[in-house]
């Protein structure tokens, strides 16, 4: 629902909270993301990089910008920025402008930006070039290319079982495949390869079922076909495996590396893009590296490797770089391709003195944490909210991504003061200018807010005292639920609630 809806009185009438306007919880909104901001700031004081990516909302394009940082020795991703860009400016320059614009509002010093992850389109590598730092591919998008290409194989079979799912779609046909069974054949999504094995497991799931259906008896693939597309749902389920793994939030470069070396070894066509040394790659020096100080293997770091990651060092202290992750494959019910290539390369890790911050081991390999942003985002910017101004809108995704950084205490800090607040209608204000000095004066024109022609609010704890102290005899205190039981009736949009009214 709009942000406005907690000015209907309806909606008003059926909650037991105190009432709020609208333009009070956007003042709030806009207090408590500048405390997240500063809390931000505040952690943000080592080493970090950016996580990156865009996408498009009602014909208007959106970037978010997560850093990723270490703080008490755990790794943070906390959304720094949604913001709009404009349509043709997705150029390199805009890119380093709007990071560099980022670093100064959040005070970060770009000597200590380490890295950028994101796809590996040619503008993200032109962009982490620009600003001298490696690019870490996200390793979905690769996997994504690389599932996609191997497929070009299966063209034939794909598209006979993309027209018989067309053909099942259909009013009558669907009608008679519901008689046989409840399952509905599911049509592929050209973005997502994944939707392409969904697409074949239904088929190969209920093709005894569609045999019924007279409609489409022509459509459906012969034995011979037929064998080779269950051949083909055999490897989408390796596959998918791997997919499912990528997804999850600890997940490193070395996983990384394992599972696309075991994917190459069984799929030698996906080494183009799975590869170390690929040309997709913006950074295989820097990656290599980070894989062996992962896998403990210190020892064995070249040169240009030790080079690559030396911003990471650290001189007086010294751990042991073996990973310590959770347990969570002993737990899985089944094991898939990924969780025994991931098991069986636990099990042979080696552990080796190293001396390089913890943010290099626990670096993430992907940019799913944006996909799943912009996910979120359409449950925000509805139909109903499509005219949400996108300043709102960041604010929004700001303290929804980063609910972990604030609570109800730090809410009610920044509300506290925002209370002392007087709305002043316009025959008092002008006896109150004449009345007050010079230099009150001109703070009091600094720090009201117009509510219309019939008055002001006023806020600033040394206007309120030096109004205070002006009035005698001492008036009355009235408190209001809200600042429009205290306005003139045309005034309907007041920026506060819960205020205290002089009654002069």
């Amino acid at each position: 629902m709009p942000l406005s809806e907690v000015d209907d009185p309806l909606t008003r009438g059926m909650s037991k909270l105190q009432p709020v306007c609208s333009k009070t919880l956007k003042r709030c909104m806009t207090l408590l993301v500048a405390a997240v901001e500063a809390k931000i700031t505040a952690e943000m004081s080592g080493q970090y990089g950016y996580l990156y990516d865009a996408s498009t909302f009602y014909l208007e394009n959106y970037v978010a910008l997560y850093a990723v940082y270490c703080y008490d020795e755990q790794l943070r991703q906390v959304l720094l920025a949604i913001a709009p860009m404009e349509e043709g400016d997705l150029t390199v320059q805009s890119n380093c402008s709007f990071i560099k614009k980022i670093c100064e509002i959040f005070h970060l010093s770009e000597s200590n930006m380490a890295f950028l992850i994101g796809d590996n389109c040619s503008t993200n590598q032109a962009t982490a070039t620009r600003l001298d730092v490696p690019l870490i591919g996200c390793a979905s998008h690769r996997f994504n290319l690389a599932v996609n290409a191997y497929l070009e194989s299966y063209k034939a079979e794909i598209e006979a079982v993309s027209a018989l799912v067309a053909a099942l779609r259909t009013v009558n046909s669907r009608a008679a495949l519901r008689e046989h069974t409840p399952l509905l054949p599911l049509r592929p999504n050209v973005m997502r390869w994944s939707s392409t094995f969904e697409m074949v497991a239904r088929f190969v799931r209920f093709r005894d079922d569609i045999k019924h259906v007279e409609s489409v008896f022509d459509l459906i693939p012969k034995a011979a076909m037929h064998r080779r597309i269950e051949a083909l749902l055999k490897d989408l389920r390796v596959f998918q495996s791997v997919t499912l793994k990528l997804q999850l939030e600890d997940v490193t470069l070395a996983d990384v590396r394992a599972l696309f070396d075991s994917i190459i070894e069984r799929f030698p066509t996906t080494k183009a893009k799975l590869s170390a040394t690929a040309t997709i790659v913006h950074s295989p020096t820097f990656e290599a590296a980070t894989v062996k100080v992962i896998n403990g293997e210190v020892g064995s770091l070249t040169a240009s490797e030790r080079k690559a990651i030396k911003r990471f060092e650290v001189e007086t202290a010294s751990a042991s770089s073996g990973r310590k992750r959770k347990r969570r494959d002993d737990d899985e019910k089944e094991d898939d391709f990924a969780t025994s290539v991931l098991r069986a390369k636990k099990a042979s890790g080696r552990q080796t003195s190293a001396s390089f911050l913890k943010l290099l081991e626990k670096l993430p390999p992907t940019s799913n944490r944006c996909e799943r942003l912009f996910s979120q985002a359409k449950l925000v910017l509805t139909p109903q909210r499509a005219s949400l101004l996108p300043v709102n809108f960041e604010k929004l995704m700001f303290l929804r991504a980063n609910r972990s950084n604030w609570d109800v205490g730090m809410v009610q800090d920044v509300y506290e003061p925002y209370k002392k607040i007087w709305y002043l209608p316009s025959p008092v204000l002008r006896q109150l200018k004449r009345r007050l000095g010079k230099a009150v004066q001109a703070s009091l024109e600094t720090d009201f807010a117009q509510v219309d022609t019939t008055g002001v609010l006023v806020e600033g704890s040394d206007i309120i005292e030096a109004v205070e102290a002006l009035m005698v005899p001492k008036p009355d205190f009235v408190q209001a639920d809200d600042v429009s039981s205290m306005c003139p009736p045309t005034s309907t949009r007041c920026p506060t609630s819960s205020l205290w009214m002089k009654k002069i």
